[in-house]
């Protein structure tokens, strides 16, 4: 018999799999980022990177990545940022998108969210 000589790499756990996923978003969360993006970076189907995304996480590949952009602007907000810079550095391509995203997950437009925590920020800051 012969014998191989090459090293085969055996495809990392799930878990790890998805770990390295969330690192990747949490760290391009402010990019263009697809399912078929990821799926080609991690060279996993999109069935497979959904299902196994959502048993670990709990949540859609699409939810924890707008998750993590509405996390990022409202901390953005609240340091007094302009709110169409928060939408494009957060990764949003539209500020409608931006919009219904950010009420979807916060129950609060951008602007009035805004205007609720100025006076917080303002006390933080002169403190």
């Amino acid at each position: 018999m012969r014998e191989h000589s090459e090293q085969f790499t055996e495809t990392p756990p799930a878990n790890t799999r998805i770990v390295n996923i969330k690192n990747y978003i949490d760290e391009h969360f402010n990019e263009d980022l697809t399912l078929e993006m990821l799926c080609r970076e991690f060279y996993i189907s999109k069935y497979h990177l959904c299902r196994i995304f959502k048993n670990y996480t709990g949540m859609p590949v699409r939810e924890y990545i707008n998750t993590r952009r509405i996390t990022v602007a409202k901390q953005m907000i609240f340091e007094g940022h302009n709110l169409t810079t928060v939408c494009y550095e957060c990764g949003f391509r539209d500020y409608s998108v931006f919009y219904k995203t950010f009420k979807k997950f916060t129950d609060s437009s951008p602007r009035v969210f805004f205007k609720e925590h100025q006076p917080a920020y303002a006390s933080i800051v002169t403190e």
